[in-house]
């Protein structure tokens, strides 16, 4: 039984490492996402727009809103970082980089930077869904006279995506 499990293991893994690749196809996706758990805490909506580049890296610019904070939260932001895909098809992805841009809170520019990553499938119809996390550095916190601080994110995102 241990070497029928060896095996099996041994299978599995060579199958799903023969499939990672950095991504070949190039495309252009855009998407808009939302993060429950913040929306749900604030009792508004955390809400944004990403247009980006997809090949086997990934380079993304967009907008974030969330009106419900107190005085406002409004960024603009961008995205680099590496993208593998799975499968011949390359419909399965992961990708994790850097993220970083400006925030406005009570109408001043503040520094965000920090780290992100996700997954996305893509249909064969363009349609993309997907998940995404960050960890940001929040400068915009000095402009409500709080310390500045890291935070995390989750989003669910859904989109499309077309072949360049």
């Amino acid at each position: 039984m241990k070497t029928l499990t060896t095996l099996l293991i041994l299978l599995v893994t060579s199958v799903t490492i023969g499939q990672v690749q950095f991504g070949k196809k190039e495309s252009f996706a855009f998407s808009a996402y939302v993060d429950p758990n913040a929306s749900i805490k604030e009792n508004g909506l955390d809400i944004g727009i990403d247009i980006e580049y997809r090949g086997a890296m990934y380079a993304k610019f967009g907008i974030e809103s969330f009106a419900q904070l107190p005085g406002g939260y409004f960024d603009i932001h961008g995205g680099y970082g590496l993208r593998l895909t799975y499968g011949h098809f390359e419909n399965l992805a992961t990708y994790a980089g850097g993220r970083m841009g400006v925030a406005f809170r009570n109408g001043a520019p503040n520094p965000i930077a920090g780290f992100e990553g996700g997954v996305d499938y893509t249909f064969d119809s363009g349609l993309l869904i997907g998940i995404n996390g960050s960890y940001i550095f929040r400068g915009d916190m000095k402009s409500m006279g709080w310390d500045e601080i890291w935070r995390e994110n989750f989003y669910i995102r859904v989109g499309y995506s077309w072949d360049w």
